[in-house]
């Protein structure tokens, strides 16, 4: 994939629900690297992914 192109909503649903795992079973700092991770991966915002990964 391309810089310029962008995710699906359902291949971004796909990608957050298999993140959310590994981001519930490791420690801070190394929330903080995997939230780097999907801010480059999808676009989002930071804030908007913890917000997914804690609800």
């Amino acid at each position: 994939m391309s810089t310029d192109d962008k995710m699906a909503i359902d291949e971004r649903r796909k990608y957050l629900r298999v993140m959310k795992t590994r981001y519930l079973q490791v420690s801070n700092k190394g929330r903080g690297q995997l939230l780097d991770e999907m801010h480059t991966v999808t676009d989002l915002h930071r804030k908007s992914l913890v917000r997914l990964m804690k609800g």
